[in-house]
């Protein structure tokens, strides 16, 4: 209720004759009008909006125009501010002659056209305020969907692949685990497929470019289960065991030739 009482003093204030004219300052106005609702600025351009669509427009700091509002002239509040000066009679005196020659004629200064500037400062006010506008719906807009590129994706699944392979084979002589070629290259395989799947799903599917490690779990548990069958023994330590080795490895090797990858291309 008083937010609205509020509101509406201001609006009577701000349509009644108000105290600002035209080059009124910044401080001048906040004093008049109370703090803006909302600004946008632009090198010396600034606009100060209020409520109801009251606008005003500053350059260099000083009103240069302004939206529903009334505002002073300045020309008419320095003529009723102070009273005109009288002015003294020509004492009278002998006629002096003309210095100019008759055929001199004085041509008027030509005063700048203070319309034109207020409308280019108008036009340059609202080119900011609209490239804020701009920026403001593209910060809100939805971030486009990763784009997808085979070549690279079959080539980081084969890398992944001969990693993985790599891993289960240090992993199984690490532990002295007996695991048959066959087997490694079908666990390697599985894991492959499955993360290529997981990473498939989020990129086209959900238009994400990343899982964060989903996909890795998923493909670990697969290998536990596919461990399991291939190892001599069948034990489902082991193939934990293995899998955590493995996992390890692919991920600290693989995030260390990324690095080096980056830095040679940079």
């Amino acid at each position: 209720m008083r937010a609205c009482i509020l509101t509406g003093l201001f609006l009577l204030t701000a349509s009644a004759a108000s105290a600002l004219n035209l080059g009124a300052t910044r401080d001048q106005v906040i004093a008049e009008l109370g703090k803006p609702t909302s600004t946008a600025a632009r090198g010396d351009h600034e606009i100060l909006l209020y409520p109801k669509g009251v606008r005003l427009d500053l350059e260099g700091g000083r009103v240069v125009s302004a939206k529903g509002i009334s505002l002073a002239d300045p020309a008419a509040v320095a003529t009723t501010a102070e009273p005109p000066t009288p002015v003294k009679p020509a004492e009278a005196g002998p006629a002096k002659a003309s210095t100019l020659p008759q055929s001199t004629s004085i041509s008027p200064v030509a005063e700048p056209d203070a319309s034109q500037d207020m409308a280019k400062v108008q036009a340059r006010l609202e080119k900011s305020v609209e490239a804020v506008v701009d920026h403001q719906d593209q910060a809100l807009r939805a971030p486009p969907k990763p784009s997808f590129n085979g070549v690279s994706f079959a080539v980081g699944v084969i890398l992944k692949l001969l990693m993985t392979v790599a891993a289960l084979k240090l992993a199984c002589k690490y532990w002295g685990c007996e695991v048959f070629w066959s087997g490694i290259l079908t666990v390697a395989v599985v894991d492959a497929l499955v993360r290529a799947g997981m990473t498939l799903l989020g990129i086209v599917v959900l238009g994400f470019p990343t899982l964060f490690y989903a996909d890795e779990a998923t493909a670990a548990l697969v290998m536990v289960l596919v461990l399991k069958k291939v190892s001599i023994n069948r034990s489902t330590a082991q193939a934990v065991q293995l899998t955590l080795t493995t996992k390890t490895f692919t991920i600290v090797v693989g995030s260390f030739l990324v690095t080096v990858i980056l830095r040679l291309l940079h």
